[in-house]
């Protein structure tokens, strides 16, 4: 929650502000962690645009700073698409973007890298020589959209912070249905009962059902597991 700075402490009729040197970090709507609550208070008196967010180290990841133009007050956004995540939900095109709508006092942050994904991917940049993320062993498998089963969440959000155009579509590996032996007209299916779950989360009597609503969809058809569907067959 933002809170306001106690700035009128601080000031001096018509001179700069003595600010000093202690380290006590407090976090600026602006995206950027001020020494103390003095320094905070100095970019006040120069921009008038800003005010204190919260006490403490900002705790977002977007590198604002070298957005930034003289004198401080405007950012300069490239028309790169390097989509970042805020904890708004919405995908920026690029980080300066997202910087751009934490400049304007909308109380978020950067998530992740990446487009933002139906699982939490907080935290998840894009890797660096310098900095990579390592993953576990640990096999807790997640089926993406684009049909790669990722073996935890690690790995699937470092693939997502890293570019790769997907989202989920549910726990456990991927499975597919080859429909080839059920491209038959609507209606002619037999009545089996013999459920599937559909990626969109809608169940379907049999297989044959399923195929014969997708039949104009090229792409793979994937298959969730029962209990995650949300509606029940007449």
């Amino acid at each position: 929650m933002r809170t306001q700075a106690s700035c009128r402490r601080y000031w001096l009729p018509y001179r700069q502000l003595p600010c000093p040197k202690t380290y006590d970090p407090v976090c600026g709507p602006d995206g950027l962690t001020y020494d103390n609550e003095c320094l905070l208070c100095r970019a006040i008196w120069r921009c008038k645009t800003i005010d204190k967010r919260h006490h403490g180290k900002c705790i977002q990841q977007a590198s604002c700073r070298r957005y930034l133009l003289p004198p401080y007050t405007e950012l300069a956004c490239p028309k790169t698409y390097d989509p970042v995540c805020g904890t708004d939900g919405l995908t920026y095109d690029n980080e300066c973007l997202l910087c751009r709508a934490i400049w304007r006092y909308k109380v978020i942050e950067k998530k992740h890298d990446g487009k933002c994904v139906q699982i939490n991917c907080a935290g998840y940049l894009r890797a660096t020589d310098s900095a990579a993320r390592i993953c576990t062993n640990e096999y807790n498998p997640i089926c993406a959209s684009n049909g790669i089963t990722y073996p935890n969440q690690c790995f699937f959000c470092s693939a997502v912070a890293n570019g790769v155009d997907m989202d989920l579509i549910g726990p456990g590996e991927c499975v597919t249905i080859d429909c080839k032996s059920y491209l038959r007209v609507k209606g002619t299916c037999t009545l089996e009962d013999e459920p599937v779950c559909s990626y969109t989360g809608k169940m379907y009597r049999n297989k044959c059902e399923l195929c014969s609503a997708f039949q104009s969809d090229p792409k793979p058809i994937f298959l969730k597991q029962i209990e995650e569907c949300r509606r029940i067959i007449p």
